[in-house]
């Protein structure tokens, strides 16, 4: 497992933790408001949840069978999708 990979899994786990924190921000809105929008938000953000889990285990079985070229390209991906999730993280904690 190179550099590349273990830096993807450290990408994957931190946006697994911001989704968390989504997820968990979104819920307690949710039984405090009781506002339909946001079970739809609470659900959305869980399924990105699961498929973070999900791709960490990807990740890792990918890591054993491909090179760099393979890690970078994901690499970029999941930069994107953690800059996504961060700014909708700081949207909703104010």
């Amino acid at each position: 497992m190179g550099i590349y990979w273990i830096i993807n899994l450290i990408l994957l786990g931190i946006e697994f933790l911001l989704l968390l924190f989504i997820v968990m921000i979104v819920g307690r809105t949710y039984s405090k408001t009781g506002a339909r929008a946001m079970s739809g938000l609470v659900i959305f953000a869980s399924l990105f949840l699961v498929q973070s889990l999900v791709s960490l285990v990807v990740y890792l079985h990918l890591a054993f069978s491909f090179g760099a070229d393979l890690a970078l390209l994901l690499m970029g991906i999941n930069i994107i999708g953690l800059a996504g999730f961060s700014i909708l993280y700081h949207s909703i904690r104010q």
